[in-house]
């Protein structure tokens, strides 16, 4: 999947699904990243959540929480990568959510 490639996902790390939806990115995240990683999945829709969590129930690395693109409550350098598909055109502010999302990521 050309997501996992440039994200260079490994076993351990931390990554961020910004707007998770349904859960299916973060079901392979957690996946990819093991029991000693995180795939967290902020999304602002309850509907969408409920069924993020019914498909990832049986991982631990999956954490799935309510959030908005623009104001996280992750510390800044939280993460080794981060992915936002099909979300960013339901975000009024983009730059705002991109700036966000960069600060989440751990510099390399």
């Amino acid at each position: 999947m050309a997501v996992f490639a440039a994200l260079a996902v490994e076993s351990g790390q931390a990554v961020l699904d910004l707007g998770c939806g349904g859960g299916h990115l973060v079901r392979e995240l957690a996946l990819a990243v093991g029991d000693g990683g995180r795939a967290v999945g902020p999304d602002m829709s309850a509907e969408q959540l409920s069924a993020a969590r019914a498909l990832c129930a049986s991982l631990p690395a999956a954490e799935l929480t309510e959030g908005d693109a623009t104001d996280m409550s992750f510390e800044d350098g939280t993460f080794d990568g981060l992915a936002s598909i099909q979300t960013l055109e339901y975000v009024p502010d983009v730059d705002g959510a991109l700036a966000a999302a960069r600060l989440r990521r751990r510099p390399h």
